[in-house]
């Protein structure tokens, strides 16, 4: 504190009431006075009224405590009594001091009146003014006070710039005035006889209390703000030196706690608070040494509990109008929207969406119904899943999966006319098997032939007795003689979650199309989209293309219905209509598989490149030790759960630092799996996943460094979070991509946070293609990938092939043709034309692996504008990466990559490391199986 004090020459000594002054004269004592002035009075052995601080006799200088703050002044009120003893009136001297060392910067300024409100009448003897001299001064009252009565003073003392607590120093010193018996009033120099004073009889002051009470202000967070993280950093300002305490207080009763806030030399604070779910209030208070408080209230709001899902049906339902039941709700109301989802088998890749909504469904007491659920069409095991997300900044998201064995009937219905032969297979299995039952009386006959019976001259292999339609798509005669036929049968939709095969023998066989619809679509099933198999599960199992199947003799190229007592001749490019029946040979026996996704988006289809959404590399370091092959992605048809495109973390070995994924089950073991490699599936809009990872050391008090290399390939579409479990320092690896700690233990915990903001918005690129063959690639990323889809209005008059491990496939392949960035594929036009791709251009900077297998593949620049030298080329095999020229060195790749040219018909041949230019194709041939990596 800094103490004002008053200089001990001049402190009077005043006497105490009632005492009789004499007022003799005497000679001043020789002391060296300031300003050459000395003021005495009678000595007195008895102690005086204290006075701000003065606390006995004679005075001598006492810290008084002063608060400054904001501006505003500190104020003291004293009383003076003059009891009478002295004819003169009583005068009062204020000084203040300088305290410019102490708080350098701070302008103090003291202000003396009479009483509030302030008057003028002070005047300081160095400045003038009302306001004291920096350097010191003293204002004398221009009122005085007459012998038995008494005065009010006010003090006001004032630091601009100084912080709170801040001490000003002062004194106070009273004299009489006026002429004592035989003198005159007034001081006198040190060349005379000074004039014995007499002082005043009592001096009382009130108590020093400070009542501005501190700055306080809250900075962060706002009122009303929303969290989900259950803890929030409230920062702000106050006083130095103040205590300062938090109060929380939660909705449910008992909900309270309070905790002390620590305060910086400067001030400010920063809190973390726990907060209870739901609304809170959060109560800061600052209180200084005189118990001055002040205090700002908040309300925040915590939700860190995703929404509540659950869909409750029973294993086996029967359609077509399916009630959903289930629940869909957040406790504390933050539900944003919600999204039942259905998708054939158990692990379905594609889904297909029932309904969304936005308001809850069902309660903690009860389910609701989520929705109806068509499933006209739809047979067969599928997955529902039901997902939830809150909103923003929530942003907190549930899924519930429940794998239903779905039976729907439907009614098959057709007239057949009559005096003629009419070839009919069911799209589905009726509920009689015998044809008659159905058909009803009259007269007509039945049959159907049965490769397998012996030849009858009459006959020949047609069964008319006993025919039994056992399955969907069994084809059989009917001819009525008298009227035409109008039936209606009941029977079972056809699975449409899995692959229907169908078997056939040897020789001709009535089949038809065992679906009458798949799901929605009532297109015909295209017969050269049927794949062929042989010696199933036998020795030589072997499944082919129709296509491939004719070639290899497996097949007629043809096959037949009847059509007014005649045949019509279909080949590969027809559909099967339902209801209608058609003959075929074979020439071994084989089972027809008929795919229900086949011909339609979305339907199964093989991936050359897997589509990752994104992938993030994580890396652990510490003093010469290093993990850096581990990733956390986002892939098409990957599983939550442990899958193949998941991988281990290998087994450490002294001394390591290890980083490994945590809590999926791995199901070899039964334990939680370690993994190198976390592949989770796609997400939707507004949906978060999170993966757990632990860093391990095994020397504890190193320094650590956790890295996310090549942040430069995660899309822009994503918001990343990197979570210490520890300390809950949060970072985002897109914004910084290193952090350091000091590891004390053996292994600290992190969570990945991923959350999608929106999908990408999708581009469309056309390129002109010339007649005859072209090698080709796409600079995008087309969605969806199936060629058909994309060349759905060309589709019949263009041949696309794509090469890869040595086999050709074409879209009536059982895997299909995928368009995807980086590869490349042959086409053939009859006539130049426009060709128009959909998808999603790659990310600035994003790079494309491109797998290579052992002999020649087809591959592309995935770029729109940038062409690809040997810089942008990098070889990965067995976790080494090197560059083109090393890995034609090594002996991985062919020297050359070569490039078709359309005029001619030939081949140019290329050095590895020429541009490779966009939409174009190019052969490369390897010697090893590798990976192409291009950057852009």
């Amino acid at each position: 504190m800094v103490v004002f004090s008053s200089p001990a020459a001049f402190a009077a000594m005043p006497t105490p009431a009632g005492t009789a002054i004499n007022h003799p004269v005497a000679r001043i004592y020789t002391v060296s006075l300031p300003g050459g002035e000395a003021e005495s009075n009678a000595p007195a052995p008895s102690t005086v009224q204290p006075i701000y601080g003065f606390r006995e006799n004679p005075f001598t200088p006492t810290a008084v405590p002063l608060k400054i703050e904001g501006g505003q002044p500190a104020a003291y009120t004293f009383s003076i009594v003059n009891n009478g003893n002295a004819a003169g009136a009583v005068r009062v001297n204020v000084s203040a001091m300088s305290n410019a060392a102490m708080y350098p910067g701070v302008t103090w300024s003291v202000e003396v009146d009479d009483a509030s409100p302030f008057v003028s009448g002070l005047a300081w003897r160095n400045s003038g003014t009302s306001v004291a001299s920096v350097a010191g001064d003293t204002a004398t009252s221009g009122i005085s006070v007459a012998p038995g009565s008494g005065a009010t003073f006010t003090m006001r003392v004032n630091g601009a710039g100084a912080t709170h607590g801040a001490t000003a120093a002062f004194s106070i010193t009273l004299e009489t005035i006026g002429p004592a018996p035989g003198l005159p009033g007034g001081a006198y120099d040190s060349e005379y006889n000074s004039l014995s004073y007499a002082g005043p009889a009592s001096v009382s002051s009130g108590d020093m209390v400070n009542t501005v009470p501190p700055s306080l202000t809250i900075t962060s967070p706002m009122e009303g703000q929303e969290t989900s993280a259950g803890l929030l950093a409230f920062q702000g300002v106050t006083a130095p030196g103040v205590t300062a305490t938090v109060n929380v207080i939660g909705p449910l009763s008992g909900q309270q706690y309070v905790e002390s806030v620590p305060v910086g030399p400067s001030g400010s604070f920063n809190k973390n608070v726990l907060l209870f779910a739901g609304a809170n209030q959060v109560q800061i208070t600052a209180m200084d040494w005189m118990s001055n408080t002040a205090a700002q209230t908040l309300t925040v709001h915590n939700d860190e509990q995703a929404p509540v899902v659950t869909i409750s049906m029973s294993d086996n339902v029967v359609g077509p109008n399916v009630a959903v039941q289930g629940r869909a709700y957040d406790t504390l109301n933050h539900m944003q929207s919600y999204t039942l989802e259905y998708g054939a088998g158990e692990n379905p890749t594609v889904w297909r969406t029932i309904s969304t909504g936005t308001s809850a469904i069902g309660s903690a007491a009860a389910n609701g119904t989520l929705a109806t659920w068509d499933t006209t069409g739809l047979s067969g095991v599928y997955t529902l899943r039901l997902t939830a997300s809150d909103r923003a900044p929530f942003n907190t998201t549930s899924e519930a999966r429940r794998t239903i064995s779905l039976t729907n009937l439907t009614a098959l219905t057709g007239t057949i006319p009559a005096g003629t032969w009419t070839m009919v297979a069911l799209p589905g299995t009726p509920t009689e098997s015998d044809p008659r039952t159905f058909l009803g009386g009259g007269r007509y006959e039945v049959q159907r032939w049965d490769p397998t019976a012996p030849t009858d001259p009459d006959l020949l292999k047609y069964k008319i007795n006993n025919i039994s339609i056992s399955n969907a798509g069994m084809g059989f005669w009917v001819k009525p003689y008298d009227a035409p036929i109008s039936y209606s049968v009941n029977a079972y939709t056809t699975n449409t979650s899995a692959t229907v095969e169908m078997q056939i023998r040897q020789g001709w066989n009535q089949i038809g199309s065992p679906f009458k619809q798949r799901g929605t679509s009532l297109d015909n099933y295209e017969w050269g989209r049927v794949q062929v198999m042989i010696n199933k599960g036998a020795p030589g199992q072997e499944t082919k293309t129709m296509a491939d199947a004719i070639t290899a003799g497996w097949i007629d190229s043809r096959i037949y219905e009847y059509s007014q007592s005649g045949y019509v001749g279909r080949g590969p490019e027809d559909g099967l209509v339902p209801n209608k029946g058609y003959f075929i040979q074979t020439f071994r026996d084989c089972h027809l598989l008929f795919d229900p996704g086949a011909g339609l988006p979305m339907g199964l289809a093989r991936i050359v490149r897997p589509a990752y959404e994104w992938k993030m590399r994580l890396a652990a370091e510490t003093e010469g030790l290093t993990d850096a092959d581990n990733v956390a992605a986002v892939l098409l048809g990957a599983a939550d759960g442990f899958d193949p495109a998941d991988s281990g973390e290998p087994p450490v070995v002294k001394p390591y630092v290890a980083l490994s994924f945590r809590g999926e089950s791995d199901p070899a073991d039964g334990q939680d799996a370690r993994l190198a490699m976390d592949v989770r599936p796609n997400l939707v809009v507004n949906q978060t996943k999170t993966w757990n990872f632990v860093v391990e050391i095994s020397d504890p008090g190193r320094n650590v460094a956790l890295t996310v290399p090549e942040v430069e390939n995660l899309p822009d579409n994503y918001k990343f979070t990197i979570k210490d479990e520890l300390t809950g320092s949060e970072f985002d690896p897109k914004l910084q991509n290193t952090y350091s700690y000091f590891e004390t233990g053996s292994a600290r915990q992190f969570t990945l946070t991923a959350r999608k903001m929106a999908d990408l918005a999708a581009a469309r690129l056309t390129k002109r293609f010339p007649r005859g063959w072209t090698m080709f690639s796409v600079p995008l990323e087309p969605d969806p990938s199936d060629v058909r889809f994309q060349l759905a209005d060309h589709i019949r008059d263009i041949q696309v092939f794509q090469y890869f491990d040595r086999e050709f496939y074409d879209p009536d392949h059982e895997q299909k043709v995928d368009i995807q960035a980086g590869i490349g594929y042959w086409a053939y036009l009859e006539d130049e034309r426009d060709i128009e791709f959909t998808g999603k251009k790659l990310e600035e900077g994003a790079a494309v692996e491109i797998p290579l297998t052992q002999g020649w593949n087809l591959i592309g620049n995935p770029y729109e504008s940038v062409d690809v030298d040997g810089e942008r080329m990098r070889f990965e095999r067995s976790g080494e990466s090197v560059s083109a020229e090393e890995a034609v060195e090594r002996g991985w790749i062919a020297p050359f990559i070569f490039e078709f040219n359309n005029v001619t018909g030939g081949y140019e041949r290329h050095q590895i490391g020429v541009p490779l230019s966009p939409w174009k194709g190019y052969a490369i041939k390897a010697a090893e199986a590798c990976s192409l990596i291009i950057q852009p």
